[in-house]
């Protein structure tokens, strides 16, 4: 392989390692479990025309798990908050993984009782949380 070759494929590396994922933390890695149950929740409950009660309540289940886990985490902006007021942005955080459970229970509550329509708005009230906490509780970057 001449120089050149090596040096073209040297430089088309340099352009993929960015896009390399890093390695997620173990919160992330609960995130990412609720993300899925909530996309899972959304296309069977929201864009189905018969929701499968059975199925949503397994969604919810995996759902509610994460946030638990997620609860006993804390976000890696911890890291940035100045010593004195990291107390309470952790308890904050743990405060705020305590309502979302609360949310996620109420959500189980109307899918078990067939409640379609309050459990869809229930959905809303979940992704607003979720947007809030992220807000809150995450890195810029992240």
């Amino acid at each position: 392989m001449n120089s050149t070759l090596r040096f073209a494929l040297f430089l088309s590396l340099l352009v993929f390692i960015p896009a390399l994922p890093l390695h997620a933390t173990p919160l992330e890695k609960k995130m990412k479990v609720m993300k899925q149950a909530t996309k899972d929740l959304k296309a069977d409950l929201i864009e189905a025309s018969q929701p499968d009660k059975t199925e949503n309540l397994k969604h919810v289940a995996k759902l509610r798990e994460a946030a638990v886990a997620a609860g006993a985490l804390e976000p890696a902006k911890t890291a940035d908050i100045p010593e004195a007021k990291r107390a309470a942005f952790v308890a904050d955080y743990k405060k705020s993984i305590e309502h979302l459970v609360a949310e996620i229970d109420e959500l189980a509550e109307l899918i078990s009782a067939g409640k379609w329509d309050a459990a869809r708005k229930q959905m809303s009230v979940l992704n607003q949380s979720r947007r809030d906490g992220h807000k809150e509780f995450m890195r810029e970057r992240e």
